[in-house]
């Protein structure tokens, strides 16, 4: 309800004026994306020397510490849901993502 009432007063409205703008000015898509280009200019290429020149051995223990913080991230999680299913088995009490 106040989505439909937001979006028909304010942002439908704001994006015709935009267009029209954009039109009165000659302003056309491939201008706006040209422009975001220049101003981030990203070459995924650039990360690539880096990790190239590591030995072998870096990047092995590289690896490693991703492979260790992914598995900590996997335990804190299951540690989180245990803790949740036990809260709801013992305590009768609702996990915090059940709401309300």
């Amino acid at each position: 309800m106040v989505w439909n009432i937001f979006y028909e007063e304010i942002w439908r409205i704001r994006c015709e004026d935009m267009i029209n703008w954009e039109k009165s000015n000659r302003i056309s898509r491939r201008d706006k994306v040209e422009n975001k280009r220049k101003k981030n200019p990203k070459d995924p290429r650039k990360d690539r020397p880096k990790k190239e020149l590591l030995s072998e051995k870096e990047k092995k223990k590289l690896r490693q510490e991703i492979k260790e913080k992914e598995h900590a991230e996997e335990c804190r999680r299951e540690k989180l849901l245990e803790e949740a299913i036990e809260k709801l088995i013992a305590k009768g009490e609702k996990p915090f993502w059940y709401g309300l």
